[in-house]
């Protein structure tokens, strides 16, 4: 996508390193299917471009719809696996620019994915939270060897031991000779301390199918 459009007063500061195209031009850019989750490019017109070139803007806003205009925005991944793109050469979350386009304002927290597919970018599931009570609903890790999120087995006890995190740090739930009984003891805590009943689920693909 070209930079040469006439939005230089189109910029909003959120703080010293953070500018933004404003919600507005974003929405002047993009459309967004909240139904599905996607984002598509709009039709320009020749008052957007800068007249940079001999053949004038209308040549430039000609070639830029017939290659964009209509089309889906935002179909790269990143490594963590969320929707990206850039317009005029600075890079969005596809999740986030979805919020600004639906809500008319950037988000103050993180956006969560609710079910975990972080290429789910449909309205359902998109809620904006503190980075904290993101931190409450996170796939399962890779590297976790019992498939249940603040439960180990510890070789010195030989006994199944729990713990969970709160806004206090670390708490230790007990050690149990019973798997189930350290797991229940997790869920438990989870309740009390707030966290979303998909934390600790498999990772999905785009696909929601188990990676």
């Amino acid at each position: 996508m070209t930079d040469e459009i006439t939005m230089d007063k189109a910029y909003c500061t959120r703080n010293v390193r953070e500018v933004l195209l404003c919600p507005d031009a974003v929405g002047a850019l993009l459309k967004y299917n909240e139904a599905t989750g996607e984002l598509f490019w709009r039709k320009r017109t020749a008052g957007d471009f800068r007249g940079r070139s001999t053949r004038g803007p209308q040549h430039r806003c000609n070639n830029w719809n017939s290659r964009n205009a209509g089309r889906n925005a935002f179909t790269s991944r990143s490594s963590g696996g969320y929707l990206i793109g850039s317009i005029f050469k600075r890079n969005y979350m596809a999740h986030r620019v979805a919020w600004a386009v639906s809500h008319g304002r950037w988000p103050d927290g993180d956006i969560d994915h609710i079910n975990g597919c972080r290429a789910d970018n449909r309205m359902v599931n998109l809620r904006e939270v503190s980075r904290s009570v993101n931190n409450k609903n996170s796939r399962l890790r890779d590297d976790n060897k019992t498939g249940v999120v603040g439960v180990h087995w510890h070789e010195g006890r030989m006994k199944w031991r729990a713990h969970i995190s709160t806004g206090d740090g670390i708490v230790w739930l007990g050690s149990y000779e019973d798997f189930n009984d350290a797991v229940n003891a997790r869920q438990r805590a989870e309740a009390m301390n707030g966290y979303h009943p998909n934390h600790g689920r498999v990772t999905l693909n785009e696909d929601n199918e188990v990676k």
